[in-house]
């Protein structure tokens, strides 16, 4: 429970609420390494075996193997679901080469590069505001390939 966690730092923050899944604080600037510390262990004591959160990854990937007729062999394995997870690729180090907001700035497509091969890429439900990366950075993915039919024409999605 968030709202727990924060109520045992409530010592270091000026008002909180919220439920089990959501809460909002206010705090001072200058608080903010006392809250930092009372909420961390507030989790290091009521969850001292918890493991930090871990991805799983089925394969990485370089940008080279990227293809439509990969992504229509991922969909041999359909239908997807809590007993046939889809499977999640790795890209890393690949570098952001563009960031341009799609549909009211709701999405992103991203043009993503690395040993010279550029690839668009799909970022859902985040603003252009709210992507924590620039242009010019090199970051990891965790990405889901899918075939996409657009106009007629099928495309990769990554």
């Amino acid at each position: 429970s968030i709202f727990d966690a924060i109520r045992a730092s409530r010592g270091a923050v000026e008002r909180f609420g919220g439920h089990t899944l959501a809460a909002g604080v206010t705090l001072k600037t200058e608080q903010i390494p006392a809250f930092r510390k009372e909420i961390n262990r507030y989790a290091a004591q009521e969850y001292p075996d918890m493991p930090f959160p871990t991805m799983q990854l089925d394969c990485k990937l370089n940008p080279k193997a990227l293809s439509l007729s990969l992504a229509e062999t991922i969909g041999a394995l359909e239908p997807f679901g809590s007993g046939n997870p889809v499977p999640l690729f790795g890209l890393c180090g690949v570098t952001v080469k563009a960031v341009t907001p799609l549909k009211e700035n709701r999405h992103l497509r991203l043009i993503l590069e690395k040993n010279g091969i550029s690839f668009p890429a799909f970022r859902f439900h985040t603003s252009k505001e709210e992507f924590p990366f620039s242009v010019g950075e090199s970051v990891d993915l965790a990405a889901t390939l899918e075939t996409n039919v657009y106009r007629g024409e099928s495309r990769l999605s990554v």
